[in-house]
């Protein structure tokens, strides 16, 4: 036990290399070669998303249904622990950092290492509990007609059972795999623990099933529906976000298995953490992406400022392509350079090329002939074509034809 060593022996234990370098290696204990850069943004891009498709949720089913239920309240709870399993594993950069060889680290740094993945894993795995559970209740309120109980909600609530019970027992094995408990992360106190390489696997290959589960579980009822095949598709596509699920975990279960074959513990468990982290963010976006449509769907503030946002973006783009175009062709009809056949060939001064060649419009005006003598020369910003308005007004059994050029004549009403 612990008590059999002295403070001076635990000291020098965990000042000590953590595992032999290889043959030609040196190890760098001070500035190891690592890959923090990766973790981070994984790190980030899982915050990011996962706040910004929970405030969506929160909008839409706040504002938009103004219906809370209890999955609602599963999901929100939930979060704060994604957060702060999240942040905890902001903590490993520091020392010793990701993807870093196990020969470059030393024991105390191993020992802070595995301690944040103790942890960051219990907090996955409140969060994957509750999550879970609000997506199959959510699921049993859209598929299920009410206040039937059919095999889709019996389906709902045995998986919601099983998830608990994995769960709850995945927390108590992690934190009491080891006797004492704090071999779990100082693993050069004597002591016992459990198999980690079997365990990993068995939560892993569980994982993966889970998820293809209920990724195919809303399916089965989608394409029943009696809709058309497009919307079919549109409603699939919205729980489809499963599938990315899938893939993760899928990724874990490779990590498992390279866990059990692997002596560079601190390496290879970086690897597990990242697909952990995708898998853990996809749940919450699961639970989220189905009230998306709800927040977008018009009319409400939302929907309304995504257009303005649009529109300004359209108005610059437009603004630019404007802006970036050669010079615009300057054309003029000079008295005496018409030709006989009444053809000008239009040329653009910002290119050699001609275009095409355009028949002059006839002008037509409402004004006496003598004052059409005086209208000025037809240049680029004229009237170039006029268009004839036929309006009759009946008063009784007489009607009064209106005509115009380019309005309604206004005197004649």
């Amino acid at each position: 036990m612990a008590h059999t060593l002295t403070p001076e022996q635990i000291e020098q234990l965990r000042n000590s290399p953590a595992a032999a370098p290889p043959v030609g290696i040196i190890p760098n204990y001070d500035n190891p070669p690592n890959n923090n850069r990766l973790a981070l943004a994984v790190i980030i891009l899982g915050i990011s998303v996962t706040t910004i498709a929970g405030l969506i949720r929160f909008y839409a089913k706040v504002f938009c249904t103004r219906r809370i239920r209890l999955e609602d309240y599963l999901g929100l709870v939930s979060f704060p622990f994604f957060l702060a399993g999240t942040w905890a594993l902001t903590n490993v950069p520091k020392k010793p950092g990701y993807f870093v060889h196990m020969w470059d680290v030393r024991m105390v740094d191993l020992e802070g290492f595995l301690f944040t993945y103790v942890l960051s894993t219990t907090l996955y795995c409140v969060t994957l509990l509750l999550a879970k559970a609000a997506i199959l209740l959510e699921w049993s309120h859209i598929f299920v007609p009410r206040p039937n109980r059919n095999g889709l909600w019996w389906i709902c609530y045995g998986m919601l059972i099983a998830n608990t019970a994995l769960y709850i027992a995945t927390i108590a094995a992690l934190n009491y795999a080891c006797s004492p408990q704090e071999k779990t992360w100082r693993q050069y106190l004597p002591g016992k623990c459990i198999n980690f390489n079997v365990f990993n696997i068995f939560i892993t290959i569980f994982h993966l099933v889970f998820d293809l589960l209920m990724l195919l579980l809303p399916h089965t009822v989608i394409w029943k529906l009696s809709l058309t095949t497009r919307q079919k598709i549109g409603v699939s596509v919205i729980f489809s976000v499963g599938s990315l699920a899938c893939a993760w975990a899928a990724g874990r279960v490779v990590s498992a298995f390279d866990l059990t074959a692997s002596q560079d513990k601190t390496y290879t468990y970086s690897q597990y953490i990242m697909w952990g982290i995708a898998e853990v963010t996809t749940a919450e976006l699961i639970f989220c992406v189905p009230a998306f449509p709800l927040a977008f769907r018009p009319p409400n503030p939302l929907h309304s400022l995504c257009g303005v946002l649009w529109s300004k973006i359209t108005m610059v783009t437009s603004s630019e392509r404007i802006s970036s175009t050669s010079t615009l062709p300057q054309l003029s009809v000079e008295p005496g350079q018409r030709d006989s056949s009444s053809y000008r060939r239009w040329q653009d001064e910002g290119s050699d090329a001609g275009l095409t060649e355009l028949e002059p419009v006839r002008i037509q005006s409402g004004r006496p002939k003598d004052l059409q003598h005086d209208m000025p020369k037809i240049t680029l910003g004229g009237i170039l074509v006029t268009t004839e308005i036929d309006v009759r007004l009946e008063t009784g059994k007489s009607s009064k034809g209106v005509k115009g050029n380019s309005g309604i004549n206004q005197s004649e009403w």
